[in-house]
């Protein structure tokens, strides 16, 4: 009886082991707790955002990226990503087009919300080689920051 329990068992068991669980696609929202869609807009490098008063380009700020360390700054630029809550804060990529590279944008974490394509004035705090782990390091990035305009 004991091995004719067992040899139904083992099957049961390997079956239930063995079976690809099902994958459910979350649909985007950027009202939840999290985005799981990244949004992302066509960067335009033609595009010359002037500093404000008192502000600092984004070329300037990878230029003297030791000068600026810890601390606060204010830049202005294009958003051209978000990625909502995520770590609980918002991620957005600006970019200002002073350097004229469409790749050197700068990284802001914020509890602000910005819309994709909108210019935006950012207040915060400039860290170096930071990394967050899974891949995610960032030479220059914004923390912190507030909405000016």
């Amino acid at each position: 009886m004991k091995k004719i329990y067992l040899a139904l068992v083992i099957p049961v068991f390997i079956v239930a082991c063995t079976a690809k669980p099902k994958i459910i696609e979350a649909e985007s929202t950027t009202t939840g707790t999290y985005t799981s869609q990244e949004n992302t807009a066509t960067s335009e490098t033609n595009t010359k955002i002037e500093p404000l008063p008192g502000g600092i380009t984004i070329s300037e700020l990878y230029a003297n990226r030791a000068k600026y360390d810890g601390q606060i700054v204010n830049v202005k630029g294009k958003c051209i990503k978000v990625n909502n809550m995520i770590m609980n804060r918002n991620w957005i990529h600006i970019q200002d087009g002073s350097s004229g590279d469409s790749k050197q944008d700068l990284t802001v974490t914020t509890m602000d919300d910005v819309s994709l394509g909108e210019i935006v004035a950012f207040e915060g705090k400039i860290a170096l080689n930071k990394d967050f782990g899974s891949g995610y390091k960032y030479e220059v990035i914004m923390e912190e920051a507030k909405r000016i305009k």
